[in-house]
């Protein structure tokens, strides 16, 4: 390694370290929005579950 591709090198690795704090970030934020999403759509299924079996009840004894 000369000493003109030294900082070359230096300042690739050093620069691609530095991109990967912000890159590492948003992967972080997706990651949390994805999961906050799923607990919603889990949340939403239970709540339509729930409202299934009261109509299912309500119409069981509305027949007897």
């Amino acid at each position: 390694m000369t000493p003109e591709t030294f900082g070359f090198w230096f300042f690739t690795i050093f620069l691609g370290v530095l991109m990967l704090i912000p890159a590492a970030y948003l992967l972080y934020w997706i990651g949390y929005l994805l999961l906050a999403l799923t607990a919603a759509i889990v949340e939403a299924g239970k709540a339509l579950a729930s409202l299934a079996l009261r109509l299912i009840r309500t119409l069981r004894l509305c027949r007897s």
